[in-house]
């Protein structure tokens, strides 16, 4: 349970961000002031399209940070790649447009693919998209993000920072305390939670294994010959020994040792 004391910091940090967004928005800004690339990954090409239209309108508005590249790319066609694929195939393409100096970037990646069949209001758009009851010009999910993680590109060494389209993080450091993100490859943030809310996370298991074969053993990933699980078909943990037995036995397959 926070504090008053840490719920004041936790609205006057927050306050702060957003102040410090709202200067930028529609300016150029310096190297290391902001993103040296900000990527959105869509589920498929018509939605990568309407994307790429409401960046260019946002921009032209003068909504968001200029002097940004800016790029949204889709997944592949066929087999269902999650996050992670989108991931990897995203760098890929960053890869292609800049070679080697890509390398050099702070990037924050947003995952934004898929039809919000949860949220139908947001279908059409894309929850990335929907309007906030905040700002002016009024904010988007895009802008709260880029304002939350405004303070990372100058704690981070190049690299990727991954987040998702539709959560939303307020969090502050306190005063003595100093985030810095000083290691290569990627960056995420989480949340503390306890084994038993663990157990309500679903994940498609047999995937999961064929990926981090994968990448443990510097091969590819063959997904092509699977189909999209149903929820049905997805794995549920009955409950926290449940799911401790399956976190070991996915630990030997991909041949890691698992801490206790």
């Amino acid at each position: 349970m926070a504090s008053t004391s840490d719920e004041i910091m936790l609205q006057k940090d927050t306050r702060r961000k957003l102040k410090q967004f709202d200067k930028i928005r529609g300016k150029e800004v310096q190297t290391g002031e902001f993103w040296d690339v900000v990527v959105i990954t869509a589920v498929d090409k018509e939605q990568e399209l309407a994307y790429q239209q409401q960046v260019a309108e946002k921009r032209n508005r003068k909504e968001l940070p200029l002097g940004v590249r800016y790029h949204v790319f889709a997944d592949p066609p066929g087999a269902k790649i999650g996050n992670g694929g989108s991931t990897l195939y995203a760098l890929t393409c960053l890869e292609q447009l800049y070679g080697g100096q890509w390398d050099n970037f702070t990037i924050l990646l947003i995952h934004a693919g898929g039809y919000s069949q949860r949220l139908p209001s947001a279908s059409a758009l894309g929850k990335i998209f929907t309007a906030l009851p905040m700002g002016y010009p009024i904010y988007q999910m895009l802008e709260l993000k880029l304002a939350a993680y405004i303070d990372f590109p100058r704690l981070m060494s190049p690299g990727v920072l991954v987040t998702c389209a539709d959560d939303i993080e307020v969090f502050s450091t306190g005063p003595k305390e100093m985030i810095k993100f000083d290691k290569p490859g990627f960056t995420a943030l989480a949340h503390p939670s306890s084994l038993t809310v663990g157990t309500t996370h679903e994940e498609s298991a047999l995937l999961s294994v064929s990926m981090l074969n994968a990448v443990h053993n510097h091969s590819r990933c063959n997904i092509s010959d699977r189909k999209l699980l149903s929820i049905a078909e997805m794995l549920s943990f009955k409950d926290v020994e449940d799911m401790l037995l399956f976190r070991h036995r996915l630990c030997e397959e991909i041949g890691i040792r698992c801490k206790t």
